[in-house]
């Protein structure tokens, strides 16, 4: 097809990041990534993990270090700001935007401490359950 595309990172730098920076900074949103032609996967808001547990890797990530309260509000903020700043910087910018069943993809994309209690791609429902009775945010988290 002859496009230049990247997808989620760019020389293993996040594109979330590279957007943060350049906004930061003054400039248009892409103005990193301007050697691009198209941009796929760049704004992962429910990212795989538990949304409240962190690491290097940010939200979700591959290990829980770091424990913070609903963090999942503050990335759907974060995403709306970017494409805000998007549609201002880039008036003609095209958003392919593909949809999921939310009640199938989303149980597949949280890190499960308890496989012997529940499966959430299986019964979300059950594994909501055992995360209420031991993390739940009235729990203090």
């Amino acid at each position: 097809h002859g496009l230049r595309v990247t997808k989620s990172y760019v020389e293993g730098i996040e594109i979330r990041d590279l957007v943060r920076k350049a906004i930061k900074d003054g400039r248009a949103p892409f103005a990193f990534l301007d050697r691009f032609d198209v941009i796929t996967d760049a704004f992962d808001v429910v990212r795989v993990g538990i949304h409240f547990c962190s690491d290097a890797l940010g939200h979700g990530g591959h290990s829980c270090q770091y424990v913070q309260g609903d963090a999942l509000q503050d990335r759907v903020i974060e995403f709306r700001g970017f494409l805000r700043a998007l549609k201002e910087a880039y008036p003609n910018l095209w958003f392919v935007h593909n949809t999921r069943n939310a009640q199938k993809w989303l149980p597949k994309r949280i890190h499960n401490c308890w496989p012997h209690l529940a499966v959430p791609s299986e019964d979300i429902a059950a594994w909501s359950n055992v995360w209420d009775t031991c993390c739940h945010s009235s729990f203090g988290l």
